[in-house]
């Protein structure tokens, strides 16, 4: 399989490290959380978390480039904006998927073999439509839509009260919604690692993220009745 996500994992998993290690330290003197790193903080986490803010960075530099870019920088100012905690959760969590990759690589070295062999007559090509419509969106990205919107008028109104814009940013963190994207993220991260471990290999992973937009299940009627 492609080692590439797995390196850049473990290098987003080693920044988080370091934005531990250093924040920890911070916290520890008496020196107070950097006022530049604690502003950039929500914009960076913005721009991870909301596509249309970062497909600027995507076109110049790449779609995993841009991603990795952001990730390094959320876990520096994280770091040094004296922010353990949060780089712990991301520890944790670039850990479990770390572990994903690794049994879905393990799963294809295993049924490489079997899933390359020559076919026993030629493959049959496989009828394609299109979705009648378009893929409805998830409870997380219906709340984020609303959300975002709602912090930007929390931030103007900070910021014209308070004249503070450090202060003005707290309103931004409070419309992210970290917690649903990464229990999402860690729910279909599990899911992957416990198929990859039954030797079942999903092609795309991030399929498993669309689990919370199912609405209806359709099951054979056959295999309720068969023994």
């Amino acid at each position: 399989g492609d080692i590439e996500p797995e390196l850049q994992l473990t290098v987003e998993l080693s920044g988080d490290i370091f934005g531990l290690v250093i924040g920890s330290i911070l916290e520890a003197l008496p020196i107070k959380p950097s006022k530049v790193a604690a502003t950039l903080l929500p914009a960076l986490l913005i721009m991870r978390d909301y596509p249309r803010f970062r497909h600027w960075l995507e076109i110049r530099i790449g779609k995993d480039r841009g991603k990795l870019a952001i990730n390094l920088a959320i876990a520096m100012a994280q770091g040094v904006s004296q922010r353990p905690v949060a780089s712990m959760v991301d520890v944790v969590y670039r850990s479990m998927k770390l572990r994903e990759r690794n049994a879905r690589r393990k799963a294809w070295e295993d049924r490489e073999g079997e899933l390359c062999a020559a076919p026993a007559g030629p493959p049959r090509r496989p009828e394609l439509t299109w979705r009648p419509a378009e893929m409805a969106k998830g409870p997380i990205e219906e709340y984020a839509e609303r959300a975002w919107m709602l912090s930007l008028g929390g931030f103007a109104i900070s910021f014209l009260t308070t004249r503070s814009f450090q202060r003005a940013t707290a309103a931004l963190f409070g419309a992210l919604p970290k917690p649903a994207r990464l229990g999402r993220e860690i729910f279909a991260s599990e899911l992957g690692f416990h198929l990859a471990s039954r030797g079942l290999i999903v092609l795309d992973p991030d399929r498993l993220k669309l689990l919370d937009r199912i609405d209806c299940l359709v099951l054979q009627g056959d295999f309720l009745t068969s023994q």
